[in-house]
């Protein structure tokens, strides 16, 4: 079944040093969270669960998009603030 973006959770936001990805366990766990910036330059690739917590330590402050991946290829983006 397709993900609802407004299932999938990243917090906080604005985030510093690190953020959660929340998954609510109706959806797959097999799922990839890809960072990318602004430029679209995909700067983090990450396998995720119901919840992990992504570091962020590395990351320049800015805009990124979180993009949440299934098994099957449907995907959700979210706008992440790194300060």
């Amino acid at each position: 079944s397709p993900m609802h973006g407004t299932e999938i959770s990243i917090y906080p936001n604005p985030a510093h040093g690190s953020f959660n990805v929340n998954v609510p366990n109706t959806i797959e766990e097999n799922l990839t969270v890809r960072i990318l910036t602004n430029q679209g330059k995909v700067v983090k690739v990450i396998g995720v669960t119901e919840s992990t917590n992504i570091d962020l330590s590395d990351f320049k402050h800015g805009f990124y998009i979180v993009q949440v991946i299934d098994g099957t290829g449907n995907q959700t983006a979210k706008k992440l603030l790194v300060n």
